[in-house]
């Protein structure tokens, strides 16, 4: 038995964690300063964000702001974005401040410091003595990847911090025999349904713990909570849905029913499919199989001794993994996993760390600490790799979205001013710009979005819809064209990046598309290609 800690004790560890958080703290701040400031001197002297999805988030907060629209075109609704939240929280910035391209990096930032400050609280909850938690919160920053995330300016920390109090705080209430006592929050369950609200605003896959959480609940007859939790985590959909569909959109975002794993498929989806997706999501991620197995491995033995909040925790960080890998996508910058990876520091390596202590300070013979020694550094591995990777490409995923999106908003504002376009990555353009857009994706064009979900995308429909919306020209990927060049589309010219490592493609076609219009914009593409930055190379056609 461990003996009670003493509030001398209490207070070094107290004082010692908080010395842990300051660290991490300041890793933080220097890792993303570094990155902004070499992405800067690399990007003309701009803050340019990692992915072209932050300014489609921008693009919807300031038509909320100017226009009153959910949308990337002032005045039309679009289900463009799967996070509800953050535009919304974008939106209060833009109001008070105006439209400012750094809001999405603080709001980012302050997200980072807000998942600092929760595994803080929960490390210092489990007892883990200081060192230790310097390690957790340090791995945390890199493993994330903080720093990369923040520069991406999205929502994907604010996500991970909610994730892990939901998961933290219905480990608590699983764990405990009876309903709280005291709050009426806490009595209700609305304490949990609440963070679950906020989680899936931010985020729709925080419906896979959300969803655990209220199963579990109702297993154990905790009827009250099990259904504050399913209501809260189900009122951003459905309000989202139902001013979607009065607006003439789907229920669900178009991105999401697009990315997701499970909807990407939906005319043919069989068991197989879902089952071999799951496996090849979890063999490019091999630090969640190894967060899962820690997970699995650590659940059996708190159950065996009676550790009722760590065998939760560890169940719902485990479940959360497979429902994830086998319904929605994993990478893209990290970010799509970020919220398990986070979670499984504090689930999975935190208590696997003590019991690697446990082991290591036992008697017994050598091999048995170096086995425990060498299993660790194997586990640890991947995490380390996917460290590496993230703080390498943070800077260069910059750059490509300078020569590439942000080069694409400089065509169009020079050349094709209050026009209508097409593309496929709509974000820069769309903020940046008052070009009319066609999303030939279908994030922002549900027209696109139901023909591509049906199957019945191809070139000529796209064609059809490009005269239908008057489109003048096309700044595009070879690959969303629907397999050929649709019918009418004169190739101008093209730029192409020198290293991508975070585009979907390295190369942007430009397309005139209303008859009549191909010299005017072959020669504004002659002109534009003299000013591509450096290491970008322009074709004319």
């Amino acid at each position: 038995m461990v003996a009670p800690m003493s509030r001398t004790d209490r207070g070094r560890q107290g004082s010692g964690g908080w010395a842990a958080f300051a660290v991490a703290v300041l890793l933080l701040c220097v890792l993303v300063a570094a990155i902004v400031w070499q992405g800067s001197r690399r990007n003309g002297g701009l803050l340019v964000y990692a992915l072209d999805d932050a300014y489609i988030h921008m693009a919807v907060a300031k038509n909320l702001v100017e226009h009153g629209t959910w949308g990337t075109d002032p005045g039309a609704f679009a289900p463009a974005t799967s996070s509800l939240a953050w535009p919304l929280l974008l939106a209060a910035v833009f109001a008070l401040a105006g439209p400012t391209d750094a809001a999405a990096l603080w709001l980012a930032f302050g997200s980072a410091l807000a998942l600092l400050a929760a595994a803080r609280r929960e490390l210092a909850r489990a007892g883990t003595p200081p060192l230790l938690q310097l390690a957790c919160l340090v791995g945390l920053v890199l493993a994330t990847p903080m720093p990369a995330l923040v520069v991406t300016g999205m929502e994907h920390l604010l996500h991970a911090t909610l994730t892990v109090v939901l998961a933290s705080l219905a480990a608590t209430r699983l764990a405990s025999e009876s309903e709280p006592e005291r709050g009426r929050l806490a009595a209700s369950g609305w304490d949990l349904g609440g963070i679950a609200a906020l989680a899936v605003a931010t985020r729709y896959e925080a419906l896979f713990l959300a969803g655990l959480i209220a199963l579990t609940l109702g297993w154990r007859r905790r009827w009250r909570a099990a259904l504050a939790v399913a209501a809260g985590s189900a009122l951003p959909v459905v309000a989202f849905g139902l001013v979607s569909t009065a607006h003439g959109g789907l229920f669900l975002p178009s991105s999401l029913l697009l990315k997701s794993a499970a909807a990407s498929s939906l005319h043919g989806l069989s068991s197989w499919s879902l089952l071999a997706g799951w496996y090849a999501r979890v063999a490019y991620t091999p630090e969640l199989l190894v967060l899962l197995l820690l997970a699995l491995q650590l659940a059996w033995g708190a159950a065996r001794h009676g550790r009722r909040r760590d065998l939760a925790l560890g169940a719902l960080f485990a479940g959360t993994v497979v429902i994830h890998c086998l319904l929605a996508g994993v990478g893209w910058l990290f970010r799509y996993e970020a919220y398990l990876v986070g979670l499984g520091v504090l689930a999975v390596l935190e208590p696997a760390a003590r019991r690697l202590g446990e082991e290591l300070a036992a008697s017994g013979p050598p091999a048995r600490r170096w086995l425990a020694a060498a299993a660790a550094v194997l586990a640890l591995l991947p995490l380390a790799v996917r460290a590496g990777q993230a703080l390498a490409r943070a800077v260069p995923a910059t750059g490509n979205v300078y020569g590439q999106h942000i080069q694409m908003a400089r065509f169009v504002r020079a050349h094709l001013e209050g026009r209508t376009v097409a593309l496929n990555d709509i974000g820069a353009v769309s903020y940046l710009t008052s070009a009319h857009v066609v999303d030939v994706y279908g994030l922002a064009d549900v027209e696109v979005a139901l023909a591509r979900l049906s199957g019945s995308f191809d070139s000529a429909w796209l064609a059809s819809h490009a005269a239908a919306r008057d489109v003048e020209a096309a700044l595009v990927y070879e690959g969303a064209l629907g397999g050929k060049t649709p019918p009418g589309w004169h190739r101008v010219g093209a730029w192409r990046l020198g290293r991508n490592v975070v585009c979907g493609d390295d190369t942007v076609l430009v397309f005139a598309v209303r008859p009549g219009s191909e010299a005017a914009l072959r020669a504004a593409f002659a002109q534009f290609a003299r000013t591509l930055p450096a290491g970008v190379q322009a074709r004319l056609d």
